[in-house]
């Protein structure tokens, strides 16, 4: 109900620009709970936080074995796109170390997909699993804490925090914008737009492909990327923007 109302609201908006009456809907009615900005790293910026997951140590979030989660779990959600739960419950049974598929289970659609991820990731995935095995007998997580249970919303944001200050040491730590596990995703998403637009790649064919990886259950949730790409992008040479308008064609009254 939110998602619709911010569409009127914002459709009303419109038309008020363009000199037409027009009821907006009060902000205070159906006040969409998305408050947060959606921060997409740059290159520098992701290489400095996998550097700093890389050296991060045990005695930095009160886990003995963060330190090995932490580097394999963000690269992960970067690239792969995964939401941060779906991360955070993979079972050893969902991740296939032969030929990169992720079986992906618990997810905002409560519908299971399937991924595969690269080869430098696969690679990743089996150094990582070999360090477990030699700390845990059994534990049925794929990236457990060292009690074995699973990683929280909270806990995995703390450790996303921590990497992101060690990664901005001249920085005050107030005046960092704030990062979230579920701002990787967004950067996926991001990298991906940027690639196919580079390319010139149709992005109203391609948005289809990225919306089953992603596992969105609306189109509109995978074009709503299109909106949040960097501002660096619009000066990218390969940046075709007939093909961004087609992703959002115009609706004729008549139609």
């Amino acid at each position: 109900m939110c998602g619709r109302a911010r569409i009127m609201r914002t459709f009303a908006k419109y038309l008020r620009g363009t000199g037409v009456s027009a009821y907006i809907l009060p902000s205070y009615l159906y006040r969409d709970k998305r408050t947060f900005v959606p921060y997409v790293m740059s290159a520098k910026e992701l290489t400095a936080f996998f550097d700093a997951a890389d050296r991060l140590e045990s005695w930095h979030c009160g886990d003995r074995f963060v330190s090995y989660v932490a580097p394999v779990i963000f690269r992960l959600l970067y690239t792969s796109g995964l939401r941060p739960q779906e991360a955070c419950c993979l079972m050893d049974s969902d991740v296939n170390l032969d030929n990169g598929e992720i079986l992906i289970r618990i997810n905002k659609r409560r519908k299971e997909r399937i991924i595969v991820v690269s080869d430098d990731m696969l690679r990743l995935l089996n150094e990582y699993v070999t360090q477990r095995t030699n700390i845990f007998v059994r534990t049925p997580y794929f990236f457990p804490r060292i009690d074995g249970r699973m990683y929280t919303a909270q806990q995995l944001g703390a450790v996303c925090d921590r990497c992101w200050k060690m990664a901005n040491p001249d920085l005050d730590p107030s005046l960092l914008p704030p990062l979230r596990p579920y701002d990787f995703r967004h950067t996926f998403a991001s990298t991906v737009l940027q690639k196919w637009i580079n390319e010139g790649v149709d992005l109203f064919t391609m948005l289809p492909y990225l919306r089953t990886y992603m596992g969105h259950e609306h189109f509109e949730d995978t074009a709503y990327y299109i909106h949040i790409l960097p501002e660096r992008l619009s000066a990218s040479p390969g940046v075709n923007w007939d093909a961004i308008d087609a992703a959002a064609p115009e609706v004729s009254i008549w139609g």
